[in-house]
């Protein structure tokens, strides 16, 4: 990506695109626009999760997830 001149009423700025991304996570080395953006996905990497309903474990909160909104497990 390029870069952007952005003005207001009395200050003009260059915005690098290219380096848009500067919050990395040191567990995976992706990297995020903010902090935020940041902070929400680092919850992915505090596992194991485990389902309530027939206690299999995943390695990400959002494949937990996956898991219980199909429905593949049944109450044990």
């Amino acid at each position: 990506m390029g870069n952007a001149l952005v003005c207001f009423a009395s200050t003009c700025m260059v915005l690098d695109h290219g380096n848009a991304h500067n919050h990395p996570c040191h567990q995976c080395n992706q990297t995020f626009p903010t902090k935020k953006k940041l902070k929400d996905h680092a919850k992915n990497h505090k596992g194991p999760f485990k389902c309530h309903k027939c206690f299999r474990t995943f390695t990400t909160s959002d494949d937990k997830k996956a898991h219980e909104d199909r429905n593949e497990c049944s109450k044990k």
